[in-house]
Parts: C-alpha cells; structure tokens; sequence
C-alpha cells in the first residue's frame, strides 16, 4: 500500500516517472509547498500562468493565468482546508491516500491548442486502464465543467466503445469524433512500463503541440465507484486483473 500511496501522490508519482527515464513527459513544477504561508512567501516569484494542486486528492485545482485579478487571501484559506481536510481516504475508502503526507505543488499552466481547442473547452485527458503493464483501454475526457464532462472509450487500436459506457448527467457521451492522436503508441509504451507490476492502475496523460505530457497515476479510479463502465464491462476488466499470487 506505501507504494500505491507514493504513485497516487501528485508530488512523489514525479520521482517514479524521472527514474524510468521519462522526465521529458513530466509538466514544469513550479514549486512545491507543505503550508499556505511557504506558498505565499513565493507568490512573487511564481509566474503566471500557473496552476495549484494538492498532491493527495481530486478536484483540488486552482487555476491562475492573471495574479493580479486573483484574491491571494481566498486562496490562502482554500489551501489551509486543503492540507487540514484528511476526509477524502475515508469517504471513498482508498486507504492509501491516508499515507500520503498532504503539500501544495504549483505547476505550469498547460492548454489545449490546435484542432482539439475547436471541440473541447478544457484540456484532453487521455486516461489509459492497465493490467499487469498491459494497457487496455483509453478514455478520453474532455469539455471538463465543475458538473461534468464528455467522454469516449477506445480500444488500444482506437476503436471507439460506446456500449461499453454508462452515460449520466455528470458523465456526458461525446459529442465529436476524436481524432486518434499521433502521439497514442508513445503514450501506450509509456502506460505500460509505468504501470508494470501492478494488477491494475490507470495512467494519465495529455496531448499538446505534438507533445505528452504526464497526467496521474490513479489506483482507486472515480473512488472505486466506476459506475461510468457497463457491469459487463467491469466484469470484464475484472478478469484481466490478475493478483501476484495467480500468476
């Protein structure tokens, strides 16, 4: 469980990510914080835009593109609760999370461009389901709101899956043929030798100018409730998981 609590950490996952040599995928660390007042001591030399994480939650982003339009007080509040709030292992039931030593990490602010700014208003995140290093399947989420957010399901050949996915409200079925990037095979090698080893992980990236960057690593997707998945499907990724002890 330590292992899965340094990988699910934004902050530590880098570390794993540099020693299998891939520090070129990783986005620019601006700086790393473990109070709001070491943070605020920095804020005159963090240059925007800039975007501000905890390490060991989901949902916890601020986003800055203009320090001066932006109240460092309220934020300064929003990072207290964000390091004091030690709920989020407990709700979900994802103990490791529970080991992991709560920072801020500030890191350049990325942004779509090119063909993908005409048919998503966020950032597309391409998110890679392994299995023993084996990538699976890739969902693509974007046209990201604070209440939801499109997706589509590939195979590793890019053969779209609808069937295989549960559509609601928050998650919203595609509404645009995706494109298959041209950076998926460099993404697929990346996904599996990252996820070698573990029964199963789910291994983010993005896509930008040409370029990969890493997203996340994820043991606990959507807090174990993948509900966003067929009960067949799951089923069916549930078969591929295989514990050391099976093989």
């Amino acid at each position: 469980m330590g292992v899965w609590a340094d990988l699910a950490d934004k902050y530590k996952v880098r570390r794993y990510v540099s020693e299998h040599g891939f520090d070129n995928i990783l986005v620019t660390l601006l700086g790393k914080f473990d109070s709001s007042r070491d943070f605020a001591d920095a804020w005159d030399s963090l240059e925007a835009p800039f975007v501000v994480k905890a390490n060991n939650s989901c949902k916890t982003v601020i986003i800055v593109k203009d320090k001066s339009s932006v109240d460092l007080p309220s934020i300064l509040r929003q990072l207290d609760g964000w390091l004091a709030d030690r709920s989020f292992w407990g709700f979900y039931f994802e103990p490791h999370y529970r080991l992991i030593r709560p920072c801020i990490i500030v890191e350049r602010f990325l942004e779509e461009t090119g063909p993908a700014s005409e048919w998503s208003s966020s950032l597309v995140d391409y998110k890679v389901w392994c299995f023993n290093g084996q990538p699976e399947c890739i969902c693509v989420y974007f046209d990201r709101t604070p209440h939801s957010v499109r997706m589509a399901c590939f195979d590793t050949a890019w053969k779209e899956h609808p069937e295989r996915l549960v559509y609601s409200d928050h998650f919203r079925k595609s509404d645009v043929q995706i494109a298959k990037p041209e950076g998926l095979e460099k993404m697929l090698e990346y996904a599996a030798e990252l996820s070698e080893g573990f029964p199963q992980v789910r291994v983010d990236f993005y896509y930008i100018s040409g370029r990969i960057y890493f997203g996340e690593m994820t043991f606990t997707s959507n807090g174990g409730y993948m509900d966003y998945f067929t009960p067949g499907y799951l089923r069916e990724m549930g078969t591929l998981c295989r514990l050391p002890e099976e093989k």
